[in-house]
């Protein structure tokens, strides 16, 4: 089973290499059979220059001017070869028996599309972080990822014929377009995981997803709020209403954060409206203007 691994990469000249290396290292996969794949983002740090000497023929390294993410994705997945395609960032690491034992798993489970694993955390010393703990879950999951992101990218292989009914990334999202893409291939396959930690994603200040959190909240809710009206039928109501609550409080919050008084007003009464606690309304009130003021 021939893997094709998609790894973007933008100015992360001081970590893609061990990113890479660690796709390279991979343990039960012959080197036939892996495809590697990276996309470089427009970098202007020498990032394409530095996998080049570094690596050479053991990659398929790919220039393009800056486009985002979901862009240098989308480029490896049209010049992918693979049955499997498997995603990779540019600041993590996978496990040396990673495709090994998720390629094993899609041979065992026909009707699985798409397996992945829990993530470490750890920060650029090697220490360990605890983020929130979230819950596996398998088989048809589209209520219970669109409750909660528990789908690491860099965990993911997904059979070919799934991303080719899925399609490509969406382009127009800052960030989140995996996560939206996740909720999309729910829709037409099964999941399942490894249930021990087969990546390990490194937390630094260049991270994407700490750059700029009233962004990332906006690009969150534009995904829940689009596969909600795409698909009405898809996740039980009360599971859209709590959700939406939940993330139109954050967003309050964001957006008081930044000044945007009235945006965090409007935001705090769509929470209301969704369901959400006395917390809500009373971030409504005056802690708000007087902070969008």
């Amino acid at each position: 089973m021939k893997v094709s691994v998609c790894l973007p990469t933008y100015n992360r000249r001081d970590l893609v290499a061990e990113a890479v290396a660690s796709v390279l290292a991979q343990e039960g996969v012959a080197p036939g059979d892996l495809e590697v794949l990276v996309v470089d983002d427009g970098s202007s740090d020498g990032t394409a220059d530095l996998l080049e000497e570094r690596f050479g023929g053991r990659i398929r390294l790919i220039r393009r001017p800056n486009g985002g993410d979901a862009a240098a994705r989308n480029t490896a997945l049209r010049a992918a070869t693979g049955d499997v395609v498997a995603f990779q960032d540019s600041d993590d690491l996978w496990h040396p028996d990673k495709l090994h034992r998720q390629l094993r798993l899609l041979a065992h489970r026909p009707e699985v599309g798409l397996v992945y694993s829990p993530k470490r955390t750890v920060d650029l010393a090697g220490r360990e972080v605890h983020p929130p703990r979230v819950r596996c879950h398998r088989g048809r999951v589209t209520a219970a990822l669109f409750r909660e992101i528990f789908v690491p990218t860099p965990a993911v292989v997904v059979r070919r014929e799934v991303v080719d009914r899925v399609g490509g990334f969406d382009e127009t999202l800052p960030v989140a377009s995996d996560y939206d893409y996740w909720l999309r291939a729910s829709l037409v396959t099964d999941f399942d995981f490894v249930p021990e930690p087969l990546v390990t994603c490194r937390k630094h200040g260049g991270n994407l997803t700490a750059a700029d959190a009233l962004r990332n909240q906006e690009a969150l809710l534009a995904v829940l709020e689009r596969f909600r009206r795409a698909h009405p039928s898809a996740v039980p109501r009360a599971v859209v209403r709590r959700r939406l609550a939940r993330e139109y409080f954050k967003t309050a919050r964001a957006c008081a954060a930044a000044g945007r008084g009235a945006a965090a007003r409007a935001a705090a009464r769509r929470s209301l409206e969704y369901g959400f606690s006395l917390r809500a309304a009373l971030l409504a009130a005056r802690p708000l203007r007087e902070k969008g003021r």
